[in-house]
């Protein structure tokens, strides 16, 4: 009796275990940038994904900052230990797409029979991240662009009701300030601008929103042979206002740090000592959580010595990129992930959540039918100032170019040399156009013929 209970009690265990509702989930891991806020955004739309089937399971990993998570990816690539999936900023695009490790996002999703209907997305998204053929090579999932936050109550001591249109009325607002003896919460002078040093908001959306060139061959999009001309635009106008504002106590600099998404310009402008910061449209839930005045948020200002009518900014934020190396059951759960992420409820919560874009038409117009941009009406600026116009002109694209951060990191360094009033603004831009183009140079010749 014993013996014959035993044997009925291993027979249950192994159908128990070899029912299909207890079998092993299928595990698709995913390394991603998004910490605090966005970190807990990122865990519910897994959580939903993970509790909506009985199939797969995705495996959050938060890894760092962009630049950290893709260097501890090619570190886990080159060992056989990757993630399936992995998040990187528009600036990698053509360095992946020429890397010859991911596997194409369309052509994933094509295969597991989920259609791809590139007019549901919002076209700055589309642009930014599909080849020339119009094909996406990774999942768009955190799109985002620069606003101008700035302190209500601070600008309402001197009077001023409004943020600022244009970097001439900014400039006069801080003046403003200053003559009327307004003081930040430290009891010192309102410093104005908490300037960060990004090259994102400041530099490149700057540039884009005023339609002139980053880079030669429209902005890199054709082809290899591409340099830098950012060196020959007003912009250099903008970097001589900033070094002069920085000199002349109008603006204080914090830098960003290169580990997370703290930065001191932003610890300035949230402890309530200066009146503006401009930001990613997803620090709404960073900026509700630690901002503890009445504050505002409006477009990215324009230069009125050079336009009088501004275009789209770009898309910053990331996409999902899929590495090569894994099973057919693997990838169809990838497949079936990033189905779950285009839904229109996860774009709604992850609009909410984030302040990011939500990246479909369906969902962007959804939340405004219900009403949502009513009380929450800086959360709709990012999506209107992307879609000033039906489609970007070749400067108002992203810049599509090969090892973008490096390029980026050489400007910095310059440019850090202007903010510390050792450089001019014209020679920081040349030296970061002549290392800049050799970083493309190397980028050429390694690539020579993928394109």
């Amino acid at each position: 009796m014993k013996r014959r209970t035993l044997l009925c009690a291993a027979a249950l265990a192994v159908a128990f275990a070899a029912s299909p509702a207890q079998a092993e989930r299928i595990k698709i891991h995913l390394w991603h940038a998004m910490d605090s806020g966005l970190g807990e955004g990122v865990k519910e739309i897994v959580k939903r994904f993970n509790e909506s089937q009985d199939k797969y399971e995705v495996v959050e990993t938060w890894k760092g900052r962009y630049r950290v998570v893709l260097n501890n990816t090619i570190a886990a690539y080159r060992a056989g230990e990757h993630p399936h999936i992995f998040q990187n900023n528009e600036t990698g695009f053509l360095t992946l797409k020429l890397s010859d490790v991911i596997v194409p996002v369309h052509e994933l999703l094509e295969k597991e029979g989920v259609t791809v209907d590139l007019s549901a997305y919002l076209p700055p998204v589309v642009d930014t991240y599909t080849d020339e053929n119009g094909r996406l090579l990774g999942m768009p999932f955190n799109s985002s662009t620069p606003i101008m936050y700035y302190n209500r109550a601070l600008l309402r001591q001197a009077g001023i009701q409004a943020g600022a249109t244009t970097w001439q009325e900014m400039e006069s607002q801080i003046e403003t300030l200053k003559e009327k003896g307004v003081v930040g919460a430290n009891g010192k002078p309102v410093c104005g601008y908490a300037f960060s040093g990004s090259l994102w908001a400041d530099f490149e959306n700057w540039s884009a929103i005023h339609n002139l060139p980053y880079a030669s061959l429209a902005n890199g999009r054709d082809g290899l042979k591409t340099e830098l001309v950012y060196n020959t635009t007003q912009v250099k106008g903008h970097i001589e206002r900033l070094a002069r504002w920085l000199k002349e106590g109008h603006a204080a600099f914090g830098a960003e740090s290169p580990v997370d998404w703290s930065s001191g310009a932003f610890t300035k402008f949230a402890n309530g000592n200066c009146a503006y910061w401009a930001g990613s449209t997803a620090s709404h839930a960073r900026v509700e959580a630690n901002v503890k005045f009445d504050w505002n948020a409006t477009y990215l200002p324009y230069d009125a010595a050079v336009t009088d009518k501004p275009i789209n900014s770009t898309i910053g934020g990331a996409a999902l990129y899929v590495l090569k190396g894994f099973s057919d059951e693997e990838y169809a759960g990838v497949a079936a992930f990033f189905n779950s992420l285009t839904s229109v409820e996860t774009q709604k919560y992850w609009h909410k959540k984030t302040g990011y874009v939500p990246i479909t038409k369906q969902a962007y117009e959804q939340v405004k039918a219900e009403g949502y941009y009513e009380s929450h009406p800086t959360m709709e600026l990012a999506v209107k100032q992307l879609l000033r116009l039906e489609q970007p002109t070749e400067n108002s694209r992203v810049p599509r170019i090969g090892n973008f951060e490096n390029v980026r990191i050489a400007l910095e360094a310059e440019l850090r040399e202007v903010w510390a009033g050792k450089q001019d603004a014209q020679t920081a831009l040349d030296n970061g156009v002549r290392r800049g183009n050799e970083i493309l140079r190397r980028f050429e010749k390694q690539n020579q013929g993928k394109i």
